[in-house]
């Protein structure tokens, strides 16, 4: 049955219109796939999309013979539909992050408050840092800023990424002892 079902796909025109139609009136089929796409919280809607889109990924995967060998049809739709699911899931979850973060936007202008607010906040890590040497204190800023190591070496000129990474340990060391010795500092770091 699954190997006349390929080569009916396989061999195009009417006989995999006629293969495919049946695959899609098949109850039992619909059925799995619509009971799936309501424990995951869908509607019957996302259900038809759902089942339309799996069909179509099925009958390509089947023409371009990307496939390997399936024992079900049904078993082979169901993963297709799951797996076209949890993508839809995490498109979604991508643009409601997204949407969230352009609501956000308005508030991030530039106004009185905020632009002291971050001159503040400046003054504050300046005098932080200021109690490393100035190459301690670029290696800590730009380490900060999510410069690599290597990164780091080049820019400051120092013979390797090796001789950076000791700098900087050496600075966050300092800067620990410092947080530690000097308690309104942890609240700058907030």
């Amino acid at each position: 049955m699954i190997h006349s079902f390929v080569k009916a796909i396989q061999a195009g025109s009417a006989s995999r219109e006629t293969a495919l139609k049946k695959l899609y009136q098949n109850q039992k089929v619909r059925k799995l796939i619509f009971q799936f796409v309501e424990k995951q919280k869908g509607n019957e809607a996302d259900a038809w999309d759902l089942y339309h889109d799996a069909l179509i990924v099925l009958d390509r995967k089947i023409r371009n013979t990307e496939m390997e060998e399936i024992e079900s049809v049904t078993k082979y739709l169901y993963g297709i539909s799951r797996l076209l699911w949890q993508n839809k899931m995490r498109r979604a979850a991508k643009i409601q992050w997204t949407s969230e973060e352009y609501l956000l936007d308005g508030v991030n202008e530039k106004t009185p408050e905020l632009l002291y607010e971050k001159q503040d906040q400046q003054f504050q890590i300046q005098q932080f840092l200021s109690c490393l040497d100035e190459k301690g204190g670029q290696i800590m800023q730009l380490w900060q800023a999510s410069y690599s190591m290597k990164e780091i070496a080049e820019k400051l000129n120092l013979s390797n990424e090796g001789l950076a990474r000791k700098y900087k340990y050496r600075s966050h060391k300092k800067l620990l002892k410092k947080v530690a010795e000097q308690p309104q500092w942890e609240e700058w770091l907030a």
